[in-house]
């Protein structure tokens, strides 16, 4: 069934024509996301001549990701026309941003979310290689741009962290609302962390990371593990 407004999908249709797709089947993906996404089938347009209704799997056939984010979700638009290039490896196949309203971004179908997989995981082993898995692939983003982040910031390619403890303060206050008894407590705990945590404390050399590397933004297919949601 197609959950897109019709002048939406057509701007989507076009979009994957001048890719060289037409559109088989959409499918809204439901979820607390911060953006509309939606996965979609499409087949090659010179494979539409090639293939047939007998055909098991038609040719040509690709599942991909289309992601409408919020008007004020600025970053993956500017990952993907600034550093795509250099952050292939960590990145899902495919991606091209459309940065004209209406604002999205597309990328080949990258599997499964750390998140999906941790809720099924067998034991607290598979989920502990699942989080090595993720280690791994952080340690190698880091490691690979040790010596690109510092011209990448001088060439406004990339921008330094700021130091803000402003998403653990937000926690605290929704906690005091959801989970008042546990408040005070993780407050205390935060105004500790902060307290000894600073840009000035840190010795390493500056990197270029993700910066939200949560379960929901880290996609599994097989041994190939991406991040999304720069």
């Amino acid at each position: 069934m197609n959950a897109m407004a019709s002048s939406e999908l057509d701007v989507c249709a076009a979009r994957l024509r001048a890719l060289g797709f037409r559109i088989a089947a959409v499918r809204k993906i439901e979820g607390n996301f911060a953006a509309a996404l939606y996965e979609i089938e499409a087949v090659r347009i010179d494979a539409d001549r090639d293939g047939g209704p007998a055909a098991a799997e038609p040719p040509g056939r690709e599942r991909f990701i289309y992601k409408r984010p919020s008007d004020d979700r600025t970053g993956e638009f500017e990952t993907a026309a600034l550093l795509g290039n250099e952050l292939k490896p960590w990145l899902p196949d495919g991606m091209t941003a459309f940065p004209d309203p209406p604002r999205a971004i597309l990328t080949k179908h990258a599997g499964e979310t750390l998140l999906s997989r941790l809720e099924t995981a067998a034991d607290d082993a598979e989920r502990s290689r699942l989080y090595e898995r993720v280690l791994r692939v952080l340690s190698g983003l880091h490691l690979a741009t040790l010596n690109k982040a510092p011209t990448w910031v001088r060439e406004g390619r990339a921008k330094p962290y700021a130091f803000s403890r402003e998403w653990a303060d937000r926690l605290v206050r929704d906690a005091e609302t959801a989970l008042p008894a546990a408040a005070a407590e993780l407050k205390r705990f935060v105004d500790e962390f902060y307290g000894s945590y600073s840009r000035e404390s840190m010795r390493g050399p500056e990197t270029f990371t993700h910066g939200d590397p949560h379960p929901g933004n880290v996609l599994l297919d097989g041994e190939r593990l991406t991040l999304v949601d720069w």
